[in-house]
């Protein structure tokens, strides 16, 4: 009998392991992030991107990796951080909250990314920032996300109306409309949006938009990319072949096994 136990054990356990197999599969999973230095954190120091020439003396021309200014040409896109802003007013266009003489308690912080983030004028000189994404699958689906915030100039007055508009390929997305009073900073928001690939290779760019040219000033940072994985049918619900070879083998076993135990019983009782 101790045989027979021990057989039957195997048996089963050698079912239940093919059908474990089966039905545990490969979780899904977000893609990578397909937008290089998302958190502008590669670059050459607070000021103008891409700016050649300083109009004043205050003006710093600096550069971001992987990020170039679009189709209008050199404007208003800076890189700063917390930490820049808040040492010493580098360039003109420092910020309410932040820049020392400004410092009007309005709540102004860095991003949840943290470390440095783009600056960008939403009224007169704006320009997008863009930076060109390869290796799409036409006709997938892609998922936007971004931190961005509304803030002003510092030294300027005027409430404004401020939005970012995110551009993939030949879709675009915007971020709501909304009004900023004079000399305030409304804190970080995060933006997602899903677009789907029309080539094998787009453009993404940012636009800042504001109005009253008082000026605004839009913030970015912590840009991602990434595909969007279609979730796999649930295993529990379409057993493969592997369980049903387990059970089948379990049954096999077991009916060899009865039948030895039967012949024995009748060679014991004759």
């Amino acid at each position: 009998m101790k045989r027979l136990r021990s057989a039957l054990v195997t048996v089963f356990t050698a079912g239940s392991v093919l059908a474990f197999t089966s039905l545990t599969g490969a979780a899904a999973h977000a893609g990578p992030n397909l937008v290089q230095n998302g958190g502008f954190e590669t670059n050459g120091g607070p000021g103008f991107i891409d700016h050649q020439g300083a109009p004043h003396p205050q003006v710093r021309p600096t550069t971001v990796a992987n990020w170039q200014n679009g189709s209008y040409g050199w404007r208003f896109n800076i890189i700063a951080s917390l930490a820049s802003l808040q040492a010493t007013n580098y360039y003109a266009f420092g910020l309410w909250g932040a820049t020392p003489g400004y410092q009007n308690g309005n709540g102004f912080t860095t991003s949840p990314n943290g470390g440095w983030f783009l600056q960008s004028d939403g009224f007169d000189e704006r320009t997008p920032l863009e930076q060109t994404i390869s290796g799409l699958d036409v006709g997938s689906t892609y998922t936007l996300s971004f931190q961005y915030a509304r803030s002003q100039e510092a030294s300027q007055s005027g409430d404004s109306y401020q939005k970012w508009r995110a551009t993939f390929g030949s879709e675009s997305f915007e971020t709501p409309y909304a009004l900023l009073p004079s000399h305030d900073f409304d804190g970080w928001y995060t933006a997602t949006h899903e677009f789907t690939a029309a080539a094998s290779t787009q453009v993404l760019s940012f636009l800042a938009f504001g109005t009253n040219g008082v000026p605004p000033f839009l913030l970015l940072d912590g840009v991602s990319l990434t595909a969007n994985d279609p979730t796999p049918p649930s295993p529990a619900a379409t057993p493969g072949p592997l369980p049903l070879l387990g059970i089948a083998g379990a049954f096999a076993w077991s009916g060899k096994l009865r039948r030895r135990v039967q012949s024995g019983a009748k060679r014991q009782l004759g």
